[in-house]
C-alpha cells in the first residue's frame, strides 16, 4: 500500500494553499469554515458557477482571512481534493487487514463507496477531479497511484493462490479502478447507500469467476455476499 500512502503527499503538492506557520485553533477553524462553505456551494451550484466572493460571504470570513489561507478559488478546490484523497486513502487502508489480499480489495471498494455516499467533501471532490484535478494533473496521479496499489494487491493475491497465474496484475488493477471509479462516481451523485452496494456487488459477481482460480470462487462469493450485507458507518455528510 506504499503507493496509496504517497497519494496524499502527491495531492497536497497541488493544493496551492499559502504557506503558514499559524496552527492555532482559530486559524484551523477559519480554514475549515472556508472549506466547508466551498464544499456546500460547489455541491449546490458547481465549481464554475461559484465565485470567490460567494465563498467568503457564505463562510462569514473577511477577504483578508480568505486570502491568508488561499490564493484563489482554484486553491480552495485543490485543497478539497487533497483532503478527500486522504479520506479515501484512509477508508481503503482501513479495510486492509491480515488475510487474503483480494478480501482487502473487495472490502476496500465498499468502504470507499460508502465514503462517497456519506461524506459531502468526497462527493464534491469526485466532481472536482474532472475540472481542477485534470488541469492540475492531480487526476492522472490519482489514477496511476490507484492502479499501482491495486496491481500490487492482485500480485499478492496471485502469490496466495487465489488469482489466476496467467492474469496480469497491472491489467487487473487498471480494470478494477475503472469499474470501481464508475461506481464511486455514481455514489457521489446520490445518498442511496443500498444502490451503490448493489452496483458493487454486481460488479464483483461478474469479475470474480473471470480472475479467480476455480477452487477460490465459492469462498470469495460467500465473502462478497457478507460484504454486501454489512452495515457501513461513515462520517455524516455534514461537510
Amino acid at each position: 500500500m506504499e503507493g496509496l500512502e504517497r497519494m496524499n503527499a502527491q495531492m497536497n503538492g497541488v493544493t496551492g494553499t499559502r504557506a503558514t506557520k499559524r496552527t492555532q485553533p482559530r486559524a484551523v477553524a477559519t480554514r475549515r469554515r472556508i472549506l466547508d462553505s466551498a464544499i456546500r456551494l460547489f455541491a449546490e451550484h458547481g465549481y464554475t458557477s461559484t465565485g470567490t466572493r460567494q465563498i467568503i460571504a457564505d463562510s462569514g470570513m473577511t477577504g483578508g482571512a480568505f486570502y491568508h489561507h488561499f490564493e484563489t478559488k482554484n486553491a480552495v478546490a485543490s485543497a478539497i481534493l487533497a483532503e478527500s484523497s486522504a479520506k479515501v486513502h484512509a477508508a481503503f487502508l482501513s479495510a486492509d487487514a491480515d488475510g487474503p489480499a483480494l478480501e482487502a480489495v473487495i472490502r476496500g471498494t465498499f468502504a470507499v463507496a460508502s465514503l462517497h455516499v456519506n461524506d459531502a467533501g468526497a462527493r464534491v471532490a469526485s466532481q472536482l477531479m474532472h475540472t481542477v484535478g485534470t488541469s492540475a494533473g492531480a487526476a492522472t496521479r490519482y489514477y496511476s497511484t490507484w492502479v499501482n496499489a491495486l496491481g500490487a494487491q492482485f500480485a499478492r493475491a496471485q502469490l496466495q493462490g487465489d488469482v489466476r497465474s496467467d492474469a496480469d496484475p497491472e491489467v487487473l488493477g487498471r480494470s478494477i479502478v475503472c469499474a470501481a471509479y464508475g461506481a464511486w462516481a455514481v455514489a457521489s451523485l446520490t445518498v442511496d447507500d443500498p444502490r451503490i452496494t448493489r452496483q458493487l456487488t454486481d460488479l464483483w459477481e461478474v469479475l470474480l469467476p473471470a480472475i479467480l482460480v476455480a477452487e477460490a470462487v465459492p469462498h470469495f462469493r460467500d465473502f462478497l455476499g457478507a460484504q454486501s450485507l454489512t452495515p457501513r458507518t461513515s462520517e455524516a455528510a455534514t461537510r
